[in-house]
């Protein structure tokens, strides 16, 4: 993995036309990291997924709340962290999105397909926002 830079930080108004600025920095972030083709793709995704979440159900979608993304560029891993603003929520409440009652569900699986799409997925609750923590390999994911 490249470590040129050690690392890259976008802070965005809770606004979901903000999301079209996370193609420019997942490149800029990809680029810096040397990650690999299927990886990059994978980082786009785990992206919009994660900031879209923090913007609709983290702010509310209150374009005066902020989502700041930070990615730390280390020798073998990216780890990144999207912070909100929003008062958190509880993972294990989810519904699980392979259940056969929510498959026709419009929403329900983001969560499911970051978690799938990356290495590693942590969850601190402050009382001024939610923190993401996600964790890619450099050998991307197994």
């Amino acid at each position: 993995m490249k470590t040129a830079r050690t690392s890259l930080q976008l802070t965005l108004a809770s606004t979901l036309s903000n999301l079209k600025r996370l193609e420019q920095f997942s490149r800029e972030i990809a680029g810096a990291s040397g990650l690999a083709a299927d990886a990059v793709d994978n980082l786009a995704i785990v992206l919009t997924e994660a900031v879209g979440n923090a913007i609709v159900h983290g702010n509310g979608s209150d374009p005066h709340k902020r989502v700041t993304i930070e990615a730390a560029l280390l020798p073998d891993k990216l780890v990144i962290t999207v912070t909100d603003q929003g008062k958190g929520f509880n993972p294990d409440e989810l519904d699980d999105p392979l259940d056969p009652a929510n498959l026709m569900k419009e929403s329900g699986r983001g969560i499911f397909i970051m978690e799938t799409l990356t290495d590693e997925i942590e969850y601190t609750f402050t009382e001024s926002g939610t923190i993401l923590r996600i964790t890619m390999l450099s050998g991307g994911k197994k």
